[in-house]
């Protein structure tokens, strides 16, 4: 499963994430946060894996809308997320 972080409608996404493993036997899944560049190309990738099937993503989410932005601001339009944590159903959200 696959799911853009920040998107766009006009230019492409800046951030990926993907869940690349689910291991029933040892009960942790992996998932990859991939950064990209404004063309869609790779320019950052962190994999972590947790343990648990089910994986929590606490993020805080920025929108800077295109009519209350200064005009020419590089982020007029644009969406911010930023990753505050991660938990599993295994875990506590504050370990």
């Amino acid at each position: 499963q696959s799911q853009f972080l920040a998107n766009d409608p006009e230019k492409k996404p800046l951030a990926a994430s993907e869940i690349s493993k689910l291991d029933p036997s040892s009960i942790s899944t992996s998932v990859n946060f991939i950064e990209l560049n404004e063309q869609g190309r790779e320019i950052g990738k962190r994999t972590y894996t947790i343990p648990g099937a089910t994986l929590f993503v606490d993020a805080w989410t920025v929108r800077f809308p295109q009519d209350d932005v200064v005009g020419g601001d590089l982020l007029r339009g644009r969406t911010l997320v930023l990753l505050r944590r991660m938990y599993s159903d295994c875990m506590n959200p504050k370990d």
